[in-house]
């Protein structure tokens, strides 16, 4: 019996594709097969599977043209005969008991899905993600995963299989921001989702051969992602309103990073910025619940796209990058982990969880220096002027808003 398909779209990923496949085929976990998808390769992608495939029956090769990653899964998804599903990228790997560890848990707690911790290695060092937490904090207090506590990615977890064929829970056909319909609607479908902190998902960011590009076709195919995640969080109800408003923020919030990413990258048109404003207009214009969306800081944001005011939000992300400021403090903390544990001990949690002390005195440090620079001070007295300007503005020109 298969116990888990493992599903592996491929573009492209000759320099990384060993060490996926060599993560996978590995597993203490013995009865799986592996789905990889050439997705219209032009490298040596395809000749490095059927090398693999060559030597162990449970590999089976899929060609098609280059339709994107969304279309590669779903075709895996179709094919797939385990009990239960799971995604890597080709650029990726997993730990050796990844799989098993996963697929013991929902199965002996009779869980629909179980997600596991990430690690997010960059060109200059290794981070972990947010999500690590969420994950962290429901273990530690014996406590399952809500409906809302999810990343937009639908690696790091194992699915049972009924679950996504029953419920028609399939990825998004864009070439990028497929993942975002699929997570959630499967985190709303599940019953009974489990957090698992003893192995870890490894991702590359940012290397050459991914399936995806930050360019002006990535924005709107964010957008038509944005736009049917909305549709289907709006045409079913929630038990918990929370779930409903967290999953919306959530979305709101990576299109907002989205936006300002491409600001600070300076690679993308005003034209394409300004339609991908839009995309975030609509977003929040049909937000069920929008007088019960967090306030504070997101306020003059929340006013932003109520006015829909791009050229202010605009003009004020590029003289007020409060983005390359985050990012330079992000790569340090990640110096900091990279220095400390290294890359290869970072698949032992209990060393994790024995250097955490040190790690957070040094990570502490770096929050000292955020603090003496006064960044949420000044960022809240940046907002206050870009409401006094936008209120003005209003008053002025009210012809023509909402």
């Amino acid at each position: 019996m298969i116990k888990v398909s493992v599903i592996i779209p491929v573009y492209n990923s000759e320099n990384y594709l060993d060490d996926c496949l060599i993560s996978v085929l590995n597993q203490s976990l013995r009865e799986i097969e592996i789905i990889v998808i050439n997705d219209g390769s032009t490298d040596n992608s395809l000749n490095i599977i059927k090398r693999y495939a060559n030597s162990d029956s449970r590999i089976i090769i899929i060609e098609q043209n280059n339709y994107g990653g969304g279309i590669a899964r779903n075709k895996g998804i179709l094919l797939a005969q385990g009990e239960y599903i799971g995604f890597v990228d080709a650029d990726d790997w997993v730990d050796n008991n990844y799989y098993e560890r996963l697929y013991y848990t929902v199965k002996q707690n009779k869980a629909d899905l179980a997600r596991a911790l990430q690690l997010r290695y960059f060109p200059d060092g290794v981070t972990e993600t947010d999500y690590n937490e969420i994950i962290k904090n429901r273990f530690q207090n014996n406590e399952l995963l809500k409906k809302n506590d999810h990343s937009m990615s639908a690696l790091t977890a194992l699915y049972k299989r009924d679950l996504i064929i029953k419920n028609k829970i399939f990825f998004d056909v864009t070439r990028s921001s497929h993942d975002k319909l699929f997570t959630v609607k499967a985190m709303y479908f599940a019953e009974k989702i489990l957090p698992v902190v003893d192995t870890f998902y490894h991702h590359r960011d940012n290397v050459p051969g991914q399936l995806t590009t930050f360019d002006s076709n990535r924005l709107k195919n964010a957008t038509c992602a944005d736009k049917n995640v909305i549709k289907f969080i709006n045409s079913v109800n929630y038990n918990n309103i929370n779930d409903y408003i967290t999953t919306f923020e959530r979305l709101l919030y990576e299109t907002r990073m989205y936006f300002n990413f491409a600001v600070s990258e300076q690679t993308i048109s005003k034209n394409d910025m300004k339609t991908f404003f839009s995309g975030m207009v609509y977003i929040y214009k049909h937000c069920k619940y929008k007088n019960m969306l967090f306030q504070g800081v997101d306020e003059p944001f929340f006013f932003v796209l109520k006015k829909k005011s791009f050229n202010h939000y605009y003009s004020f992300c590029t003289s007020h990058n409060i983005m390359t400021l985050r990012i330079f403090f992000g790569k340090a903390r990640r110096k900091i982990l990279h220095m400390l544990l290294g890359k290869n001990l970072y698949t032992n949690y209990e060393l994790i969880s024995h250097q955490e002390k040190l790690t957070n005195e040094l990570i502490n440090r770096i929050n000292n220096i955020e603090n003496q620079l006064s960044e949420q001070n000044r960022f809240i007295g940046e907002q206050r002027e870009l409401i006094d300007r936008l209120l003005q503005y209003a008053t002025s020109n009210t012809k023509g808003y909402d």
